[in-house]
C-alpha cells in the first residue's frame, strides 16, 4: 500500500471522530477531568509567603524613598 492511501484513509477516521465529537460530545468528545475522584482527589495549595516578601521590599522602597 502506498504512504499517500494510508494517510488518506488515516485523515477521513479522523475527520469522522472531530464530527461525532462535535455532534454528540457526551459520548464522543475527549474526556476532560474536571474533578477529582476517590483515587486522585482535586487538591488546592496557595502559597502567599511570595506576598509577604514584596510586601517587605514594598515596605523598605518606601522608607529609602521617605528620607
Amino acid at each position: 500500500m502506498h504512504n499517500a492511501y494510508i494517510q488518506w484513509q488515516r485523515n477521513r477516521i479522523d475527520a469522522r471522530k472531530w464530527i461525532a465529537s462535535k455532534l454528540k460530545p457526551k459520548k464522543y468528545s475527549d474526556r476532560l477531568t474536571h474533578a477529582g475522584d476517590a483515587d486522585s482527589p482535586v487538591q488546592v495549595q496557595a502559597d502567599v509567603s511570595i506576598f509577604d516578601a514584596m510586601l517587605k521590599n514594598l515596605e523598605a522602597k518606601r522608607q529609602l524613598g521617605d528620607k
